[in-house]
């Protein structure tokens, strides 16, 4: 048997290098249809230097070849037993996380479905909570339409009038029902013949993980009776928020227009593919900015962006299913664990050696002048919030800097825009301003506010604005 082994070991090394340069052409040519291919380069060159070196061992002398095998093997051996490590410890974190969020729900009396699955991955929780809600969707945010190729029109919203389940941080799934363009909000706001609140932002104007009466534009309607309508939406920044104001707004007649800006990622986004550098690279965005024009006429367009949001929702899904349907044993051989971990590490190495994440750059400054100048064209006060994050509070060192804080504040200042900070409104003094953020779990996990933190961001909002509008 060991003899036969030292025979073979070229024909060995060459058909395992020869499956593997095969898998990846199936996964990056045929499952993501060569959208991946900058992904897929490395390991497209990694499985070439295989077959070549496997081609080259048929030249090497048996004994160096078998001592070189016997290498590999002990180097795998080890590598499979830190995946094992790994798997059982995600194992175990995810048990304590499912735990820890149905424990927390109940600790904070938050009206929780009876069929909740304390699982935070909402695609887990979709599977099982679409048996009770049939035509139940998928937050689906318009970020994943930047790089589509020769695009016809640019969503901003998501499916209209479905019930849609979106993030679970707080022991529950939010699912809210969509409106007739695909926003959070009671679709009878759209037909109230003046708008009081219009707000503009990403997840914390959405209101991730809350439902829909708990989140900014729900408090506010609660609170004061007024008409509230949220257009935000995960991964919005600046130029799809300022295209979102251009395409929306003119609907109604709307007094105050509310800018929620997220502090860690409006400019360069929590995601490569997010944030305002991402943003500018797309045609149809940069029409808002050079056109004042320009309209995609979305409003109109509807069935188009709803028949657009379904196609990926369904290659989404189909995407995970199929990922959970590979086999554990298969996943387990490509130590998917362990390329995980590196991956985790490199970013981060990459992020600590970033001196700023956010730069007020002067594309950001036009936006934001002329957002508020069009808001006063249409007869709307601009408000400008300030909403700081839970890694602020955590860290005794944060660095003020790698947001551009201080100059972000200057510019807002100088050029009279009405600035609501939250930060020194709310949680410079309060005394756990941890205690109104979701649990936070995993070490430097971003977490959203929990329902008491949108309550009082709400009720200072309300405050703030209630203080300018008696001086004025």
């Amino acid at each position: 048997m060991l003899t036969k082994f030292k025979n073979n070991i070229s024909i060995i090394f060459l058909t395992i290098s020869l499956i593997v340069f095969s898998y990846v052409i199936f996964r990056a040519e045929f499952i993501h249809e060569g959208q991946k291919l900058i992904f897929y380069t490395k390991y497209y060159i990694i499985s070439i230097i295989l077959i070549f070196f496997s081609v080259l061992s048929f030249f090497i002398n048996k004994k160096i070849k078998y001592k070189i095998a016997i290498l590999f093997s002990f180097f795998f051996i080890l590598l499979y037993s830190i995946e094992i490590i790994l798997l059982g410890n995600l194992a175990l974190i995810e048990f304590k996380r499912n735990i820890h969020l149905e424990n927390y729900a109940k600790k904070k009396n938050y009206n929780v479905d009876e069929d909740q699955p304390f699982k935070k991955n909402k695609f887990n929780a979709y599977r099982v909570l679409k048996e009770k809600y049939k035509n139940l969707a998928l937050a689906i945010d318009p970020y994943h339409f930047l790089k589509v190729p020769k695009q016809t029109i640019m969503p901003l919203s998501s499916l209209s009038n479905v019930k849609t389940l979106q993030c679970n941080q707080l022991g529950y799934s939010n699912i809210y029902q969509t409106d007739r363009f695909g926003f959070n909000n009671q679709d009878m706001n759209w037909d109230k013949n003046f708008i009081d609140f219009f707000i503009l932002g990403s997840r914390y104007a959405q209101g991730d993980c809350v439902h829909q009466s708990k989140n900014i534009a729900g408090n506010i309607n609660s609170l004061t009776g007024l008409t509230a309508i949220n257009v935000g939406y995960g991964g919005s920044g600046p130029l799809m928020n300022y295209a979102i104001l251009r395409e929306y707004l003119p609907i109604s007649k709307t007094k105050r227009v509310v800018w929620l800006y997220s502090e860690s990622s409006d400019l360069s986004g929590v995601k490569n593919i997010e944030g305002l550098t991402e943003e500018l690279k797309n045609d149809i965005l940069n029409n808002y900015l050079l056109d004042l024009d320009f309209s995609q006429n979305l409003i109109m367009r509807q069935n188009e962006i709803d028949e657009i949001v379904y196609s990926k929702m369904n290659k989404m899904t189909l995407s995970v299913d199929m990922a959970l349907k590979q086999n554990k044993l298969f996943k387990f051989l490509k130590f998917s664990r362990i390329r995980n971990e590196i991956l985790k590490i490199y970013n981060s190495i990459n992020e600590k050696n970033l001196a700023t994440l956010q730069i007020l750059s002067p594309e950001f400054k036009d936006i934001l002048i002329k957002s508020k100048e069009f808001a006063e064209v249409n007869n709307a006060r601009f408000y400008f919030v300030y909403l700081t994050e839970n890694h602020r509070y955590k860290n005794e060192k944060f660095n003020k800097k790698k947001h551009d804080y201080e100059n972000l504040i200057n510019f807002i200042e100088r050029y009279n825009i009405n600035l609501i900070n939250i930060h020194k409104e709310l949680f410079e003094n309060h005394d756990n301003p941890l205690s109104l953020f979701a649990p936070n779990i995993k070490k430097n996990e971003t977490t959203h506010y929990n329902e008491e933190g949108y309550t009082l961001v709400s009720e200072t909002i309300l405050k703030k604005i209630n203080d300018f509008e008696k001086l004025n």
